[in-house]
């Protein structure tokens, strides 16, 4: 039997999209992203968002500034994992009401042959009610989605 190490798995895996928001979920997607990313010889997009609510704007602009730097902070960290790898890659952060959204636009925008992330965030609550954004990404992405269990 032939051995198939070293294969890339994809059949297009140039682009690899990591979705980051600084949970242990989203630690195993940049670890499967690497790891895919060493096979495939694959330049990866870390993407972390900020997520606000319009009605924090008004309400809250400190509130705005730093969700931005938070969700900075977590791109640059990722990406500076993914480097240390070996790997090109190019941090993304982006301001969003939907996350799902933004992983999406960036997705279709940039690209990407593989979206990889987390199968929660940091928010169990907020998925029980609003439902998950691995989920909504899942049915909208115009490639495949690789979920990543803990």
């Amino acid at each position: 039997m032939a051995e198939t190490v070293g294969t890339c798995p994809l059949t297009r895996g140039r682009r690899i999209l990591v979705a980051v928001d600084g949970s242990e979920y989203a630690e195993h997607a940049i670890n499967q992203a690497i790891s895919l990313g060493r096979i495939c010889k694959s330049e990866i997009f870390v993407l972390s968002v900020a997520e606000i609510d319009a009605e924090y704007l008004a309400d809250a602009p400190a509130l705005y500034e730093r969700l931005q730097k938070e969700a900075g902070k977590t791109a640059e960290s990722a990406k500076a994992q993914v480097e240390q790898a070996g790997l090109s890659c190019m941090a993304l952060t982006m301001t969003n009401m939907y996350p799902a959204r933004a992983i999406l636009d960036v997705a279709r925008n940039r690209e990407i042959d593989l979206i990889v992330m987390g199968h929660r965030g940091r928010s169990r609550l907020k998925q029980l009610i609003l439902g998950s954004v691995a989920q909504h990404v899942v049915a909208q992405a115009p490639c495949p989605v690789m979920i990543v269990p803990v």
